[in-house]
């Protein structure tokens, strides 16, 4: 048992959240509550007219299961300790915490704070809603989604920031310790365990965020509903304006639901459809296609049948995934496809620029010529260049 109370705050509670996610589906909804996020709807050519691009999301008010504070639960405050005495040992793939990358608590009492070799900490307002820290047993509490974002705003970029809110409020986690640009040590298929509205409401809970330009400016440019870092970071570079490095689009819809009329279903395969980044105005979807099912250098030590059987399944994918993209192009929508290669350079991703605004239009009304030339201009292409870089930067380890 661990004599003191431990509250684990920013990047140190986002590694931990990490190992929770990437254990399992069922171990994350024991440990965080069910976050709803409304279904976005790309509607085919002809159901509505051509979308504006406002962005629509709504900040609700505080939840209910917020209205009681740190303060109206009596939580020891007088007991949270700032050393390395706590045990983390229950969460796997959890990083050596260093110099370089300190563990991260939190304190409420300012005479408590401490900086070491290791460990930092900083100051937590008691008036916190109680929800804003997971106790994870044996005196050990972790920062909450919402709380981890804001708690990290003072040490990082507005990029970096919106890259881990697409990540808690999409369907994907990076492993603790980050991932590939491949993605090879991502989980997905995981439950959204917050949203933009729900970062907000909480951070309007607090009277002084630290950071709190930063936060905001993360705030409107994450997407939600992402379902992979390979969608989040297309969606947040073709989001962003072009003076600002990105591609000037207006806000994709991520993995839009569309639903074809009755009158097309008889010659289809599904009655819904999920669009990975649609952009509505233009009728248009970015689909990435991951190496996961199609690169195929397969491993030596599986036996015969077991690599039969795995080709049969990247086979049966491949094909599904075409007649899913030949259903798409059917019912109006253009769809430009993406490969990992296309998001290993910036140069590589403005050429899918290129061949969205050829085949769907150019943003503002521009011709394709008028749209390359203004990302052509050597301001715009350097703030490409670093944003592009900010963006990988944020889902690669170091």
């Amino acid at each position: 048992m661990q004599d003191k109370a431990y509250v684990v705050t920013g990047r140190s509670a986002l590694q931990i959240v990490r190992s929770i996610r990437c254990s399992s589906p069922l171990e994350s909804r024991q440990w965080f509550p069910w976050v709803e996020l409304p279904v976005r709807r790309g509607l085919l050519p002809g159901q509505m007219p051509a979308y504006d691009g406002v962005n629509d999301m709504q900040v609700p008010a505080k939840p209910a299961s917020w209205r009681d504070t740190l303060q109206d639960i009596s939580f020891p405050f007088d007991e949270v300790a700032v050393n390395r005495s706590l045990s983390l040992g229950q969460f796997s793939g959890l990083p050596k915490f260093s110099k370089r990358h300190p563990l991260e608590l939190g304190v409420f009492v300012r005479s408590m704070r401490q900086c070491r070799k290791s460990v930092r900490s900083s100051l937590l307002s008691q008036s916190l809603p109680a929800a804003a820290l997971v106790s994870v047993g044996d005196g050990v509490y972790v920062a909450a989604p919402e709380l981890i974002c804001i708690s990290m705003a003072p040490s990082v970029g507005a990029v970096e920031l919106a890259m881990v809110v697409m990540e808690l409020a999409g369907s994907w986690s990076l492993s603790p310790a980050g991932a590939a640009q491949d993605g090879a040590s991502a989980s997905f298929n995981r439950d959204p365990i917050t949203s933009v509205a729900r970062i907000r409401a909480m951070a309007d809970c607090i009277p002084r965020v630290q950071g709190r330009k930063t936060l905001l400016r993360a705030l409107d440019m994450a997407l939600e509903r992402s379902a992979s870092p390979q969608e989040a970071q297309l969606g947040l570079m073709f989001a962003q304006p072009i003076s600002e490095g990105g591609y000037g689009m207006e806000r994709p819809l991520m993995n839009a639901a569309i639903d074809p009329p009755e009158s097309m279903r008889s010659y289809l395969e599904q009655r819904t459809y999920f669009a990975d980044l649609f952009f509505q105005s233009l009728y248009a979807d970015l689909e990435y296609e991951s190496d996961a099912f199609h690169f195929d250098p397969l491993p030596s030590h599986l036996d015969y049948e077991r690599v039969q059987a795995m080709r049969r399944e990247r086979v049966e994918k491949s094909a599904a995934d075409r007649r899913r993209l030949r259903d798409l192009l059917s019912m109006g929508v253009r769809v430009v496809p993406i490969t990992a290669k296309d998001l290993r350079s910036r140069e590589a991703l403005d050429g899918v620029a290129w061949a969205l605004a050829r085949c769907a239009g150019a943003p503002g009304g521009l011709s394709v010529e008028e749209y390359m030339e203004q990302l052509d201009d050597l301001e715009c292409v350097l703030a490409r260049d670093n944003l592009f870089d900010e963006v990988v930067a944020a889902t690669c380890p170091e």
